[in-house]
């Protein structure tokens, strides 16, 4: 890293620490700072996220989109002429206190957040180098392998009937023959291994990984969103988008316009979907999607309903919440931090044992707010230690975050089979809790672990197959 770019990285990890310092001691004195200011931080955060793009940082940018995500609704949402309450996102937690401690909590959270991994995240981008014949050939197997196996297990954790015969807030008719999150979370990360597997192994411009990733489409398809399930798609989808990236012969302009033109056109399918998968077995799917777009089209941006985006305003409502119950006395404490490891265990393997795990942040705001049925992990972070917690949160996972993007330069590209899953799987999981986010963590890098011991048992029986073949290609010795 040459000199001038050194002092830029240092001088925006300086200005992102004031802004975070400043934003929390704005939150100490109860200050609403003017709505520009609030703006100017959210501009400049999505600046840092599109950094980690242009160095490949995917973990990292998946992670910085989904804080940044919230925090940009919740200053909009707090400046916005018109909003549609709803039972879930209340006028009641839509106070003074409650916005400006949240906001608050959220921009110093945010900044220290790309404060740590500007300073610790690597400065050079990721490229994949050519696969060696020792990589390819492990490559192939493992995709097949991975494509069956996960398959079978998205089948067998499959549940409920297709939106098109029944609601998906309705008795999904038919439950699946495993029930266990852990094993669906697992298919998906087998199929994932598969496609990134499948590219490198055949190369995105080949037959065998045209009819792998079709395969995979199909069962997330017929296993997952065609069943209202957007989560799961996400992981697959982003997986094969990132493995288009990185393998993508355009120019850098035409690549960057071609990822935001992907990302919007995801981004609106998910928000579509989201919204006509409760209707559509009632009125129709074309019905339906005329509807949903009638009421989503404005003819002023001041008249748009910003909550009636998905999933992202209720993070913001977590985190107002949360304000609410810690202001009133009503907090977790650090001992949610040690539940961490409890909560790990998988609930067969509890009931087995007859131990009951500790329940969900989710289920515990639920006792006292009506929720989605999820809990945004910087908000869960809150409720345990306040603005500590959400702080530490935020300066742990760009910490760890960093780490997973340095192991991954070190290592040969086979290893991205664990790594590229985690840019859809996790940066959903953080507006789900603590709990299903560190399951997430433990599952992926527990697969780069595995990956790692088997391609290293595979090359050296390789490299010895060559030596002793190389040994008896040699000349025989004459007395």
């Amino acid at each position: 890293m040459t000199n001038r770019n050194q002092s830029s990285r240092y001088a925006r990890t300086a200005l992102t620490l004031v802004a975070a310092l400043g934003m929390s001691l704005a939150y100490i004195q109860y200050v609403r700072l003017p709505m520009p200011l609030y703006a100017l931080t959210s501009l400049w955060c999505g600046f840092q996220v599109l950094r980690m793009a242009r160095l490949r940082s995917f973990v990292l940018c998946a992670f910085g989109s989904a804080m940044w995500a919230v925090f940009t609704i919740g200053w909009l949402v707090v400046n916005a002429e018109f909003l549609n309450f709803s039972g879930m996102l209340t006028r009641l937690a839509f106070t003074d206190f409650n916005n400006t401690s949240a906001l608050n909590a959220l921009g110093a959270s945010l900044c220290l957040f790309f404060a740590v991994a500007d300073a610790t995240a690597p400065a050079f981008a990721w490229h994949w180098t050519r696969p060696s014949p020792v990589e390819r050939s492990f490559a192939r197997t493992t995709a097949l392998r991975c494509v069956v196996a996960g398959a079978a297990l998205a089948a067998l954790t499959s549940a409920g009937d297709f939106i098109f015969h029944a609601s998906y807030s309705g008795d999904l008719t038919g439950e699946a023959v495993v029930q266990s999150g852990g094993m669906a979370m697992a298919s998906l990360m087998l199929l994932s291994f598969a496609a990134v597997a499948a590219a490198r192994g055949y190369g995105m411009r080949n037959l065998h990984f045209a009819g792998i990733a079709g395969a995979i489409v199909v069962v997330v398809l017929t296993t997952r969103f065609l069943k209202g399930d957007r989560g799961g798609t996400l992981v697959v989808s982003a997986t094969l988008f990132v493995v288009w990236y990185m393998s993508s012969r355009l120019r850098p302009t035409g690549r960057a316009a071609a990822a935001v033109c992907a990302l919007v056109g995801l981004l609106t399918v998910f928000q579509l979907w989201g919204e006509i998968r409760y209707y559509v077995s009632d009125y129709g799917f074309v019905n339906s999607v005329a509807e949903s777009a009638s009421r989503g089209s404005s003819q002023h941006w001041t008249d748009v309903d910003l909550l009636r985006i998905q999933l992202i305003p209720a993070a913001y409502w977590h985190m107002l919440n949360v304000v609410s119950l810690s202001h009133d006395g009503v907090q977790l404490g650090g001992r949610r931090i040690v539940d961490l490891a409890a909560m790990a265990i998988p609930q067969d393997v509890a009931a087995w044992f007859g131990y009951t795990r500790p329940q969900t942040g989710a289920w515990l705001l639920a006792a006292y707010r009506v929720n989605s049925g999820g809990l945004f992990v910087l908000a869960e972070a809150f409720w345990s230690l306040g603005i500590v917690g959400a702080l530490g949160a935020a300066a742990g996972i760009a910490f760890m975050g960093s780490h997973i993007e340095r192991f991954v330069r070190r290592n040969d590209p086979i290893v991205a089979m664990a790594y590229i899953p985690l840019v859809g799987s996790v940066g959903f999981a953080m507006f789900y809790g603590l709990q299903p986010f560190a399951r997430t963590l433990e599952m992926s890098l527990a697969a780069a672990w595995c990956l790692s011991r088997l391609y290293g048992r595979g090359s050296k029986s390789a490299a010895s197959a060559n030596r002793k073949r190389a040994w008896n290609e040699l000349p025989e010795k004459t007395s």
